[in-house]
Order: structure tokens, then sequence, then C-alpha cells
């Protein structure tokens, strides 16, 4: 490959990358669509909201963060996300030892405000997404 050939490929390259990238008037949308917030690199709150539990994934920089406070949050992030194929990480308590719960440049899923834990009637229990190991032990013990 000459030298004329491969600037050519290498330049188009990042404008083809540009033409996945959602446009602001997206994010706005998204944001209107939740009920939980939107944190976007920026925001206040972001630094806080990007964050799991181990330190070692700081540096990740996800595109967005959607704290879900309902069913449709999830569903609106997930259905952004496949749309404009950015990569999504489901959050629960941040404690994925291998960072899974954070991805650079996509959405990370907030579900911590999914944490209830209900024992019902016939014995069986009711998880959210986002409940903690404490709370479960001892709602269930």
């Amino acid at each position: 490959m000459d030298r004329r050939t491969f600037l050519r490929i290498s330049g188009a390259v990042p404008v083809a990358g540009l033409g996945a990238w959602p446009p602001p008037d997206d994010w706005a949308r998204l944001r209107r669509q939740l009920a939980g917030p939107l944190f976007r690199p920026g925001d206040p709150g972001y630094p806080e909201a990007k964050q799991g539990y181990f330190t070692m994934y700081d540096h990740r920089m996800p595109a967005a963060v959607v704290g879900a406070a309902r069913v449709e949050d999830v569903q609106a992030a997930v259905g952004f996300a496949a749309r404009h194929r950015l990569p999504i990480a489901a959050r629960s308590g941040g404690h994925s030892y291998p960072g899974y719960s954070t991805v650079d440049g996509g959405i990370v899923v907030d579900l911590s405000r999914f944490s209830g834990v209900e024992v019902r009637p016939d014995g069986r229990a009711v998880i959210g997404a986002g409940a903690r190991l404490g709370p479960i032990a001892t709602t269930l013990a």
C-alpha cells in the first residue's frame, strides 16, 4: 500500500466513527424520556455517577450514566444504546472485579434504585437488581 492510500484510508476511519455518535438532540431526547437522572461528561454529578466500587476502573469514561428509576428507563437506555451501537453495562452495586459494570464510550445503566427485597406470603422472595447483600440477608433471615 502506498503512502497516499494509507493516509486516505486512515483519515476516513475517524470520520466513519463520528457518524455513529449520537447527536446532542438525541441525548436531550433520552434525558426527557427518563424518570431518573442522566449524567454525561461535564454534568454535575457525573464523576460520582460513573464510579463503581473498585477504584482501578476510575479511568473508564462512559458516554453516559442512566440512573434508572423505573423499568421504562432501562428500556429507553437499552434502546438508545442499540440504535446508536453503543456498548452498554448494567451496574447494580458496582462490585464487578473484572470491571463489567462500567464501559468506555458507552452507557452505564445504574440499577441501584431497584433495591427492594420482599418475601411473599408463599415464601418466595422478590429481589431487585440493585439490592445489596446486607439488606437481602437481613430480610431473608
